[in-house]
């Protein structure tokens, strides 16, 4: 199977544009091409061990950017303006348990972000093109990460399914 382990971002929140059709809104930190079903409740403990010190915190998002970049995107994305540090030490913790467990995962710099376009088509460049003019207001939106998935990622002709194994909690947040 393919798993991924994501911080899922609450549908209901406000200031979120809507994502790609075939990108969920979740923040990716790690992603497993391919992983036997019988290894899946290892997954759901590196994700335990990876936030069982982790206390609760906030994530802001802001900015547009592209990757690979602003002048050719094939990805436009929504950046992390506040959280970035602790999600990336989650990430850094989480992806050293799956090496620790042997499992072969995408070893890409983690730069957390949500995909809100994927350009395929010359429509597609045209909207990246506008979401990536200086000057555009990026919507903010904010809340409370506390609480890891572990995915399953199922690909179909209508894109990926995804369903949740497991659900790894973070501690409280520090006052």
């Amino acid at each position: 199977m393919r798993a991924f382990f994501s911080v899922e971002i609450p549908r209901e929140l406000a200031g979120v544009p809507p994502t790609a059709p075939d990108s969920p809104r979740h923040l990716t930190l790690a992603f497993l091409e391919s992983v036997e079903d019988s290894r899946a409740s290892e997954l759901v403990e590196a994700g335990g061990e990876a936030v069982v010190e982790q206390p609760s915190f906030s994530v802001t998002l802001g900015g547009v950017g592209a990757f690979p970049s602003p002048e050719r995107p094939r990805v436009v994305f929504l950046s992390v303006v506040q959280g970035e540090g602790e999600l990336k030490e989650m990430a850094t913790r989480l992806r050293a348990g799956l090496a620790r467990r042997r499992f072969t995962f995408d070893r890409k710099a983690f730069q957390p972000h949500l995909t809100i376009l994927r350009v395929r088509r010359p429509a597609d460049l045209a909207r990246a093109r506008a979401l990536l003019e200086p000057g555009t207001a990026a919507p903010i939106a904010a809340w409370t990460v506390d609480e890891l998935l572990v995915k399953s990622s199922v690909l179909g002709h209508g894109g990926a399914v995804h369903s949740t194994i497991g659900r790894c909690a973070l501690g409280p947040a520090r006052t």
